[in-house]
C-alpha cells in the first residue's frame, strides 16, 4: 500500500483528517455523516457504504476515449447506466511516522468491475482536506466543505496540484474539472446517505456523475 510520505504533522493534526474541519461546526451533524468522515486508525472496525447508484453519466459522447483511458491509471471509467451497485469503504490509516489519513475505495459494479480509489490528508498550509489520487496518489484536490444543516454537506473542489516529490504545480483550471458532491443524511431511515457528485469543465460544462443512496454499516478490521 502507498501510503502519503508529507503529511502535515501530528501536532496540527487530528486522530481524522476531518476533525479540524468539523470542530468549527456550531451546529450538531446528523450521526451518520460524523460516522462516515471521523474514522481514524484508532477504530478497530472501517465504514462501508453500500447501496445502489440511481444513474450514472457522463456527456459529451466524444468523450468516451478520454474515460476509457482513466480507467489504466485509477481516474474514472467509461461505463454509465442506471441502478448500478456500488460501495465505497474507508478506512482510517496512520503511517510509520504518527501521521493519519483515509484511504476511500470505491467500487462501482459494472460487468468489468471498476475502482475509483483516492487518500484523504488534511493539508495545514490550506486549512482544508485534501484528496490524493491517481498513480502514487500524486494528483490532489483541495475541497472546500460545507454543512448545509440541517443534513447535507457539501464538498467543492478549490484547486488541483499535482505532486512531484518536493515539487508541486499548480495546473490550470482547464486542465480539471470542478467538482461538487452533496452527501445528505436521510433523516427517516436509519444510517442511510444520498450522494449527489457532478464534475464540471470550465469549458464543457457537466461533464460526468453520479447520485445513488447507500446504507452505513461498521466491518471489523480484518474481516474479508
Amino acid at each position: 500500500m502507498t501510503t502519503p510520505s508529507d503529511i502535515s504533522s501530528p501536532s496540527t493534526l487530528r486522530r481524522s483528517p476531518f476533525d479540524h474541519i468539523f470542530a468549527a461546526y456550531t451546529e450538531p451533524l446528523p450521526a451518520v455523516l460524523r460516522d462516515h468522515y471521523l474514522v481514524s486508525a484508532d477504530m478497530s472496525y472501517r465504514v462501508v457504504l453500500e447501496g445502489t447508484m440511481d444513474r450514472i453519466w457522463h456527456r459529451p459522447a466524444w468523450l468516451w476515449p478520454v474515460f476509457w483511458l482513466l480507467i489504466w491509471i485509477d481516474l474514472l471509467f467509461p461505463e454509465t447506466g442506471t441502478q448500478i451497485p456500488a460501495t465505497m469503504t474507508v478506512t482510517g490509516r496512520r503511517t510509520s511516522t504518527d501521521h493519519d489519513y483515509q484511504t476511500w475505495d470505491r467500487t462501482f459494479a459494472f460487468p468489468a468491475r471498476r475502482r475509483f480509489n483516492a487518500i484523504m490528508v488534511y493539508d495545514s498550509e490550506q486549512n482544508c482536506v485534501v484528496e490524493r489520487l491517481g498513480p502514487g496518489h500524486r494528483l490532489q484536490m483541495a475541497w472546500a466543505i460545507r454543512f448545509l444543516a440541517p443534513a447535507s454537506i457539501e464538498i467543492v473542489t478549490t484547486n488541483c496540484t499535482l505532486r512531484l516529490g518536493r515539487w508541486r504545480v499548480q495546473l490550470p483550471h482547464a486542465l480539471y474539472p470542478s467538482v461538487r458532491a452533496v452527501e445528505t443524511a436521510l433523516m427517516d431511515r436509519l444510517a442511510t446517505i444520498h450522494i449527489d457528485l457532478a464534475m464540471t469543465h470550465v469549458w464543457l460544462g457537466p461533464i460526468f456523475g453520479y447520485d445513488g443512496t447507500f446504507i452505513l454499516r461498521h466491518e471489523s478490521i480484518g474481516a474479508l
